[in-house]
């Protein structure tokens, strides 16, 4: 039919979009942070946003099988 502009419609979004707008999104949000609370608590944040990833990573795989 023509157009390529419908992949949200269909549920595809291109994933490395997707991701990098992610990414984005959570360094501002901790550039945010950093400048609130200050480098002690924004230390533990970032562990624990390390700890999140992780997790996630081993879900994508899990679910990738």
């Amino acid at each position: 039919m023509g157009g390529n502009g419908g992949s949200t419609l269909s549920g595809r979004t291109p994933r490395p979009v997707k991701s990098a707008l992610i990414v984005a999104l959570v360094l501002f949000l901790v550039l945010l942070v950093i400048l609130r609370i200050g480098v002690a608590y924004s230390f533990v944040l970032t562990v624990t946003a390390l700890v999140f990833v992780g997790v996630v990573a081993i879900f994508r795989k899990a679910l990738g099988r």
